[in-house]
């Protein structure tokens, strides 16, 4: 009969006294199975905690003769590399260390042209990144100001058309007009909403209320953008870098 280590008191009264001589009463009222006195017991718990602390020390011896390896290993090679070097020198063998150096030269430019191709991805992301935010803010703009009803997506793949992204001498960026073949022109947006207001192309994608026409002082097609100050060159909307 396998004894339980812990009964309620219930379960104690329903023992004979025999086996209730191998339990006694808790703090808590359970009453626990005595342990104390059985070698059997007490002779597992020591040999698994012998065990336990044996696996702890050599794990750490492990550990430490590894690091011990690695640390004399980087000493061998160090030695080696000197050795050699200064070896080379006592002989005056120019060659051999023109070979050397070279081949460290070599290495170190490498690497150095594998970082720059890394940092001119990662420019080229940003550039593509900050020409798209540029232009996408201007267009949805225009789309949200001029657009019918349904026609928003029609008008926002024209304007994306006639307005780039283009990068000023101080590293600025800005949204110009651009005419049908891409090349930038004079025209600010204001204008070119005027004309396409003007041409009946557009009439069933856009609203009646077109921007003042070409030549007149006018403020900025998407009016509270910039502060509302007056233009008279390409949309004014810019990102330092």
């Amino acid at each position: 009969m396998t004894l339980k280590t812990k009964i309620s008191g219930a379960d104690f009264e329903s023992l004979n006294s025999e086996i209730q001589a191998h339990y006694e009463k808790n703090e808590g009222g359970a009453y626990i199975l005595k342990t104390e006195g059985d070698e059997s017991f007490n002779a597992i718990k020591s040999e698994k905690a012998k065990i336990k602390q044996e696996l702890d020390d050599l794990k750490a011896r492990i550990e430490a003769e590894t690091a011990q390896k690695v640390r004399e290993a980087e000493e061998r090679a160090l030695k080696k590399a000197q050795a050699e070097y200064e070896k080379a020198r006592s002989e005056n063998n120019i060659e051999a260390l023109e070979k050397s150096w070279q081949e460290k030269n070599g290495k170190l430019e490498n690497e150095l042209k594998a970082l720059q191709n890394v940092n001119d991805e990662l420019r080229n992301e940003f550039k593509v990144y900050r020409e798209r935010e540029v232009v996408g803010d201007v267009v949805k703009k225009l789309v949200s100001k001029y657009a019918h009803t349904n026609c928003e997506q029609l008008l926002e793949m024209v304007l994306s058309q006639r307005i780039k992204a283009h990068w000023k001498e101080d590293g600025n960026v800005e949204a110009r007009v651009c005419n049908k073949d891409g090349e930038i022109v004079a025209d600010t947006i204001d204008e070119l909403m005027a004309d396409m207001h003007k041409d009946q192309n557009y009439s069933s994608i856009l609203k009646a209320n077109a921007p003042l026409a070409k030549g007149e002082e006018k403020h900025n097609a998407l009016g509270d953008v910039g502060g509302g100050k007056k233009t008279h060159y390409a949309y004014g909307y810019e990102l330092k870098i």
